[in-house]
C-alpha cells in the first residue's frame, strides 16, 4: 500500500505539472505555498477514489493468500466495489460497475502475484512475480485498456465534458510517465538470463 501511495503521489505532483496557469501565476508571491496546497487537494481527491480501489484489492488479495480459496471473498470485494460507486462516486451505471469489478480483480491479480512471491523490495517482488518484463508490461497495458473503457464511460454520462477531457488528458498521460518511470528501474532487474 505504500508503494501504491507513493504512485499516486508521483500521479498527482505530475498531474500538477502538466496543468496550464494562466499568465499572471507568476506575479503571486509565495506561489509555491498555494502550489502545495493545491498539490495536497488534488491529492486527497485522487486517492480518495484511486487509492480506496487499490485498498480493496490489496485486502483481497491478502485474504486470498492467507485463505488460499479466492472464491470466498468475491462476494464481499464485490460489494465493496458496489457500494464505493453507488454511495461514494454516486455512479448509477451498471456498465462502470462492471469495468470497475474487471479493474480491481486485475490489480487483485497483480497483488496476489506479487504477495506469493518472495522478496523484500518492491523490485524484488515483481522480478519474482513475473517472468519477463514483457508480462509485467502487459500487465499495464491490460489496466491501461480498462481504465481508457472507464474513462470512456463516464465522458458518455457527465455534461461538463471540456472539463472532464482535460482532466482525463493530464490523468492519462501522468499515469503512463508514473508507470513508465516505475518499470525504468526494473528493466535491469527484470531481464531474463
Amino acid at each position: 500500500m505504500e508503494r501504491e501511495t507513493q504512485f499516486i503521489k508521483r500521479v498527482v505532483y505530475l498531474m500538477r505539472a502538466h496543468t496550464q496557469r494562466p499568465w499572471w501565476h507568476m506575479f503571486i508571491p509565495f506561489k509555491f505555498l498555494l502550489e502545495h496546497l493545491a498539490r495536497r487537494r488534488d491529492f486527497r481527491a485522487f486517492s480518495g477514489t484511486h487509492l480506496y480501489l487499490k485498498q480493496i484489492a490489496l485486502s483481497a488479495a491478502y485474504r486470498d493468500v492467507k485463505t488460499g480459496n479466492p472464491d470466498i471473498i468475491n462476494s464481499e470485494t464485490e460489494a465493496r466495489i458496489r457500494d464505493y460507486r453507488v454511495h461514494v462516486q454516486k455512479i448509477k451505471s451498471a456498465e462502470i460497475y462492471e469495468l470497475l469489478t474487471a479493474w480491481v480483480n486485475l490489480l487483485r491479480d497483480h497483488y496476489r502475484l506479487l504477495l506469493s512471491a518472495e522478496g523484500r523490495s518492491y523490485f524484488a517482488l515483481v522480478k519474482n512475480a513475473y517472468s519477463s518484463e514483457k508480462e509485467y508490461q502487459e500487465f499495464f497495458a491490460r489496466l491501461k485498456k480498462i481504465e481508457a473503457k472507464i474513462d470512456a464511460t463516464i465522458m458518455q454520462t457527465e455534461t461538463n465534458l471540456e472539463k472532464l477531457t482535460y482532466f482525463n488528458e493530464r490523468k492519462e498521460k501522468s499515469i503512463n510517465e508514473a508507470r513508465e518511470r516505475e518499470s525504468k528501474p526494473s528493466r535491469q532487474k527484470l531481464q531474463v538470463s
